[in-house]
């Protein structure tokens, strides 16, 4: 099983995906609305979100624990669905390698991460800092890269 992770360069896919950020002084608000008008709100507190969203992809669901961070996407004319997840560095990414026609070594912004094509899903999982990132996905390899160099730290 993987995981996967993703969101929109506003300079690239603006109508897409909008990311608004209200700092608050307990919190930090990360609201992200869909082209069509539709919001989710991801209530993170310092939390790393993509900017960049491949083209056709919605936000379909927000999840938080205390030992993870998701953002579900899906492409309505397809089903097809990206996962973006955080998570500490004592917890574990699992990646299905097993019959994957790639699996190689890559830099997502300048850490050191892996990539995998089974399939039709790419996964590609990477460190920051402490904390581990993963985003899975049935889109182009190249726009699933492009969304984890994406990810971003709000505080």
């Amino acid at each position: 099983m993987c995981s996967v992770l993703m969101v929109n360069v506003e300079a690239f896919r603006l109508k897409v995906l909008n990311l608004l950020i209200s700092i608050e002084p307990r919190y930090t608000s990360i609201q992200i609305s869909d082209s069509d008008g539709s919001n989710l709100i991801v209530d993170w507190k310092s939390a790393y979100v993509p900017t960049y969203i491949p083209e056709g992809f919605k936000l379909e669901r927000v999840s938080s624990s205390s030992t993870a961070k998701l953002l579900y996407f899906i492409k309505e004319d397809d089903k097809s669905t990206i996962t973006y997840m955080e998570c500490g560095s004592t917890y574990g990414i699992a990646i299905d390698t097993e019959g994957a026609s790639l699996i190689e070594e890559i830099e997502i912004s300048g850490h050191k991460g892996t990539l995998s094509v089974k399939g039709s899903t790419t996964t590609v999982a990477w460190i920051i800092d402490d904390r581990l990132f993963s985003i899975q996905g049935q889109a182009d390899t190249d726009e699933i890269i492009k969304m984890a160099e994406s990810v971003k730290f709000f505080k």
